[in-house]
Parts: structure tokens; C-alpha cells; sequence
């Protein structure tokens, strides 16, 4: 795995990782939040990493330079876009009122609680009860599952013995040992996806 790029924050590590995934490159970011909140593992030329495979590094350097190029979203669409819809939870998922207990509604615009009318975050009352994991649901996957010519191109491993899958299907088990693959699957959990 190489490094394609570094950045100083995670956002714009995200994002790049994003652009290559939608342009049929695995990437994944290294340096990514611990658990405190700080920076885990440091990456060469900055504070974020987005790595791929070595053999796709040159076209992902290129595709980042041209990602890069791109002039920037609207302030008012980034926060279209971090907005979570809390509709597509549960409806059974619970966010009592901090002040008075209630149910409050899984409206992410809600600023005041319906029954107390104390100041509430909906997403804040979600986090602190059910974790950030709970959230990921709220967002629509855009990610795009890559071609077969791209997915060919990777050298991918088996997740259980890490022998190379190059020149096998899509699918199937590993002939080392056993293991069930598909590697797609791979893709996406190397990406963090």
C-alpha cells in the first residue's frame, strides 16, 4: 500500500478517499481518529494518509490532482450533506429529553423539546446514548461497487491467511485455506466502507 496523498485533516482525507472509490480505486485513510478523539497513526506529509495499492498509485495521484482542482462546495452544501437523517432510524430508538425525560422526536431540526421546550440537540441526545455507530445509519451510502476490470487489477489477499487472490474469481474460497471470499467484501473492509 502506498500513499497517494496526506492531508493536515480528516475531512478533506475522507473526501479524497470518497473521490477515488467513486472513480473505482480502493483507497483508505490512514491516521484516522482514536478513540479520544486524537490523531492515531501519522502519515508521511501530513496529519492523513489516503493509501491504495501500489500499482494504482500513479492514476490515484493523478485522480487526487484533479479532485484537488475542483473548487469547493457551498458552506450551506456541506451542511446539507452532515446533516443526518434521523428518519431512516428505528422508529424504537430512544432519545429521551436531557432536562425532562420525554421522547424526543428523531428529527434532526428539532431544537427544543416539544414537551419542556429546554434547548435539546436530537443528534447530540443520539450520540451520547447510542454512539456514533448508531448515525452511520442516517446517511445514504453513496459508494459504488467497482468494476470487474478494476477489482481484477487489485492485489488482494485473503483476510484469514493472506494468500494472493490475483487471477481468481470474484468469489469463492480461498485455496490455501478454505476461507469463503468475495472480493468485493474485501474492497470494502479494507476501505473502511
Amino acid at each position: 500500500m502506498g500513499i497517494a496523498a496526506a492531508y493536515p485533516g480528516i475531512v478533506l482525507a475522507r473526501q479524497a478517499q470518497q473521490w477515488l472509490v467513486q472513480h473505482g480505486i480502493a483507497a483508505r485513510v490512514m491516521g484516522e481518529l482514536d478513540a479520544l478523539g486524537g490523531a492515531g497513526l501519522a502519515s508521511k506529509g501530513g496529519g492523513f494518509g489516503v493509501t491504495v495499492d501500489d500499482a494504482l498509485e500513479p492514476a490515484a495521484r493523478e485522480l487526487l490532482r484533479e479532485w484537488e482542482r475542483m473548487p469547493p462546495l457551498a458552506a450551506a452544501d456541506l451542511e446539507a450533506q452532515a446533516t443526518p437523517d434521523l428518519s431512516r432510524l428505528d422508529p424504537r430508538v430512544l432519545a429521551p429529553c436531557p432536562s425532562c425525560g420525554e421522547r424526543l422526536p428523531l428529527d434532526a431540526s428539532v431544537a427544543h423539546c416539544p414537551a419542556c421546550a429546554a434547548p435539546v440537540s436530537v443528534t447530540d441526545v443520539l450520540l451520547a446514548r447510542h454512539g456514533p455507530e448508531l448515525l452511520a445509519l442516517c446517511y445514504e451510502d453513496t459508494s459504488e461497487p467497482l468494476d470487474g476490470e478494476a477489482i481484477d487489477a487489485l492485489d488482494l489477499r485473503c483476510p484469514r491467511c493472506e494468500y494472493a487472490l490475483r487471477g481468481l474469481g470474484r468469489s469463492g474460497a480461498c485455496p490455501e485455506c478454505g476461507e469463503p471470499y468475495t472480493k468485493q467484501g474485501i474492497i470494502q473492509s479494507r476501505s473502511g466502507l
